[in-house]
């Protein structure tokens, strides 16, 4: 953390998540995450299917990532969701690398918040002017989900 305080980056993803017993945050985090005031953090909302607050996702500092369908135009039915999701991005048969037991194996195909999460990071990172989600470029709103960054 001294490092990031020193140092903060444009964009910060976070690809990780949990709930707490209380549905309350770990004060530790919050702090942490709201003493970089000058980073966007972009977290993942969890593949949960619920609507339970995933922290550090659901933080008001934190743009918290829900996925869509392959098709861009539906919740992924695996994703979190609830008023604390900010963002919705792609997250269902993303293509990436692969690494097998420490040799490379090519590709595979994943689905999860997470992966939706480092897109909406990407887009930040690729935009660094803008703080606000809906400030992005491509993106747009689906009626009953909320702002949609469009990834190709």
């Amino acid at each position: 953390m001294h490092r990031l305080r020193a140092d903060p980056p444009h964009v910060l993803n976070l690809s990780l998540g949990c709930h707490t017993f209380d549905d309350q945050p770990s004060r530790l985090v919050a702090d942490a995450v709201g003493s970089l005031e000058s980073t966007v953090t972009v977290a993942c909302a969890g593949n949960t299917a619920s609507d339970r607050p995933f922290w550090p996702a659901a933080l008001p500092s934190v743009v918290g990532v829900g996925a869509l369908d392959a098709a861009q135009e539906h919740r992924a039915p695996f994703s979190a969701h609830g008023p604390w999701v900010d963002a919705w991005a792609r997250g269902e048969w993303l293509t990436s690398t692969f690494l097998e037991f420490g040799e490379f194996e090519g590709f595979a195909s994943w689905s999860g918040t997470s992966f939706a999460a480092a897109l909406v990071s990407g887009a930040f990172a690729a935009s660094p002017a803008v703080r606000d989600v809906a400030d992005l470029p491509d993106s747009r709103q689906i009626p009953g989900l909320g702002v949609v960054v469009h990834s190709t």
